[in-house]
């Protein structure tokens, strides 16, 4: 179990950072990646963040792998949609005592998705 959980996690990683572009877009999803892996090597994960929200950013991601393997051009603004509402999940509802200083940021927040997805 643990080794699929790692596993999802990095090819969730790996989506993210193939489909965020922009300097700003990057620096905040690259610190909030490395607060978890942070929080992953110190072996306190579950004790430092509200992990109950992971059903929702789980559903989020999985229409978003949809919309990826459907690869329509007009379906571009709703991944973006998603990926806001993903790091909405993450900052208001997952790692809310540990973003405090992007959280504004979040809300200013635009991603850039690839033109051809």
């Amino acid at each position: 179990m643990y080794s699929a959980v790692c596993e999802c996690y990095a090819s969730f990683r790996n989506i993210v950072n193939f489909l965020v572009h922009g300097k700003r877009e990057k620096e905040v999803i690259e610190y909030i990646f490395s607060e978890v892996d942070k929080h992953i090597e110190e072996d306190d994960l579950l004790s430092e963040y509200k992990l109950n929200a992971l059903p929702n950013l789980y559903e989020l991601f999985v229409r978003l792998v949809k919309y990826l393997l459907d690869n329509k051009p007009e379906d571009r603004d709703q991944i973006v949609i998603l990926f806001q509402d993903m790091l909405e999940v993450v900052t208001r509802d997952i790692m809310e005592d540990h973003v405090s200083n992007i959280y504004q940021v979040s809300h200013r927040l635009w991603l850039i998705v690839m033109k051809n997805m």
